[in-house]
């Protein structure tokens, strides 16, 4: 298999609904199915700061939370900062609402809460620009969790 032909299909996706009927998981009961041993967690559409406290007191993880305006900030750090992960999690407000203020391929896990957001939602293709190898992205929308996680297993050798 050429190299080139790898680089696509580790871009791949596999996707996995749980629907509320079925016991809906919160993003951070999905945090253990990611297979991310730790690592950058970015949060998109911040709403109390409880999933970064929670997040980060895991230890394994740095959280960067990005929230849609600065009240929702100031509430979600107190949250982060009276549970004592301030330092392993912070929240900023997200200003550019084309792009997200994060490199290319950074982090292990990217969480977007759609709900949350509303019209102001990256696309998908933004989301997962910044979606490191290997990493993941969850998608929360209608009340459903999405985990979509790049592949992990290396191509088979050509014989």
């Amino acid at each position: 298999m050429s190299r080139k032909t790898f680089a696509v299909l580790s871009r791949c996706v596999r996707v996995t609904l749980c629907s509320a009927a079925s016991g809906q998981e919160e993003p951070i009961d999905l945090l253990a199915r990611t297979n991310a041993g730790g690592g950058l967690i970015v949060h998109v559409g911040v709403t109390d700061g409880r999933m970064e406290a929670e997040a980060a007191d895991r230890g394994a993880y740095l959280v960067h939370g990005l929230a849609l305006d600065d009240g929702i900030r100031a509430r979600a750090r107190t949250a982060i900062a009276v549970q004592g992960v301030y330092g392993l999690a912070g929240v900023a407000t997200w200003h550019d609402r084309n792009r997200l203020s994060c490199a290319s391929n950074l982090a292990s896990i990217v969480v977007s809460d759609l709900d949350a957001i509303g019209d102001a939602a990256p696309g998908q293709k933004e989301l997962m620009r910044i979606v490191a190898p290997e990493g993941a992205l969850i998608l929360k929308a209608d009340g459903e969790e999405e985990l979509n996680g790049r592949l992990t297993s290396p191509p088979a050798k050509n014989r």
